[in-house]
């Protein structure tokens, strides 16, 4: 990228105390493993963002109830200001407007910019989650891709958001046509989720430090991974959704909202409301990976064919449009062993399956089930089972969202694979 872009693009304006929290944020990082259409050539896009909106926007969070306040409004919610006197506030909820007290709220003003569309490879997207270097995230740029997401900003205690995406990095994806959408992750602590969700101060710290981060970065958009909740915060997280996409998009930039596949358990399946956040969102990541996981009692595909279509039909019933979903696709599989009659398993990366695959005695077949090859190995006298994930796999799973309509495909992650492995991926468009 170039030198980082100026702050005069979103300019803060605060009513009251700013950002009180500088504590560091959670860093915990998500678990290792868990052709193209370019609609806008680089000139154009630089073109686009010298175009400015004349009239910025207003928008105000209630951070404390007031006399009279309206059943419809509520505390820690964002809403867009019509106009003001310095004492109080006309605000915008749908069509309904409704004057508060100065006091009860926070505003920020932003400067609208245009939106830059996305790149489609054969017509879909394609999405790459990355958690890496420096040297290997440049690298990625070489990948056919849509959308660049790289483990960048991670929220901590009091909504406190650390981290960073070189500017200079955004510049050299740009150049290749890709956004950069870096993951905003709650860190899979439950009770900081809650406590942030809970929290209008949290939820304001969040807001105002991510719309700084993004125009200082050069960034295109975000990709919003809150995993591993309570499930009474699920009306919460909507509502921070669609706060987040408000300002994100009055700016220009996207916004693409992970979830899990439905399923029973509270903490992962039923704390998303899918439907909700499809139409908030961009782009509804669907993360169809760990059908069999660490510490299960049988072995089995980190994310077998019929599992993955089953997960995302169970998505889609709930009243999410296809054209909203991307798949996940994990670029890992799991090597399946027993230890003193203990079933263990072991994440393998793409890139080193093949050198297990050519170990001594190792046997492969294609099972017509889970659509993958099932590999058996034996190393010091331990005999191992996976189900691997390779140019045939990718491949059927690449068909299956090719014919099913959907918006496209989101890696789980890029450094656990190749080039090749994307372009296997992605020839199926």
């Amino acid at each position: 990228m170039t030198p980082k872009k100026s702050l005069g693009g979103i300019l803060l304006t605060v009513c009251a105390l700013f950002l009180g929290s500088t504590a560091a944020a959670n860093t915990t990082p998500k678990p290792l493993f868990r052709g193209d259409n370019f609609f806008v050539a680089h000139s154009n896009r630089v073109a686009k963002q010298t175009q400015r909106v004349s009239a910025n926007v207003t928008f105000a969070m209630i951070m404390t109830r007031f006399s009279g306040m309206p059943e419809a409004l509520s505390v820690g919610s964002l809403y867009q200001v019509v106009a003001g006197d310095g004492a109080t506030v006309l605000i915008q909820d749908h069509n309904t407007q409704y004057t508060v007290p100065q006091s009860a709220v926070r505003e920020l003003t932003v400067s609208p910019q245009p939106s830059t569309p996305v790149k489609m490879i054969g017509g879909k997207v394609i999405l790459g989650f990355a958690d890496g270097t420096t040297s290997q995230y440049a690298s990625n740029f070489s990948d056919p891709l849509s959308l660049f997401s790289p483990l960048s900003y991670n929220v901590g205690s009091g909504g406190t958001v650390a981290g960073n995406f070189p500017a200079a990095l955004s510049e050299q994806a740009h150049q290749r046509g890709i956004q950069v959408w870096p993951i905003l992750a709650s860190g899979f602590n439950p009770i900081q989720t809650n406590a942030i969700l809970q929290s209008e101060q949290a939820k304001w710290n969040i807001l105002t430090s991510v719309l700084a981060k993004v125009e200082q970065d050069g960034v295109d958009g975000i990709n919003l991974d809150f995993e591993d909740m309570e499930p009474n915060d699920a009306p919460l997280l909507t509502q921070f959704a669609q706060d987040l996409r408000d300002v994100l998009h009055t700016t220009g930039k996207g916004l693409s909202i992970d979830v899990t596949p439905p399923s029973s358990d509270p903490h992962w399946g039923i704390v998303y409301n899918r439907p909700q956040l499809a139409q908030i969102s961009d782009y509804l990541v669907v993360m169809t990976y760990d059908e069999h996981y660490a510490g299960d009692a049988t072995p089995g595909s980190v994310a077998s064919l019929p599992w993955m279509e089953s997960s995302i039909t169970s998505t889609i019933d709930t009243g999410v449009a296809p054209s909203k979903v991307l798949v996940g696709i994990p670029f890992y599989a799991r090597t399946w062993y027993k230890v003193g009659g203990s079933l263990q398993s072991s994440a393998v990366a793409i890139t080193d399956e093949q050198g297990l695959s050519n170990s001594s005695g190792s046997s492969s077949v294609w099972n017509a089930h889970t659509q993958q090859d099932i590999l058996n190995y034996t190393q010091h006298g331990t005999s191992f089972t996976m189900w691997l994930e390779n140019q045939r796999s990718l491949s059927e799973r690449a068909q299956y969202v090719e014919k099913t309509g959907l918006a496209g495909v989101a890696i789980w992650q890029l450094e656990l694979g190749t080039t090749a492995d994307v372009i296997d991926l992605s020839s199926q468009f």
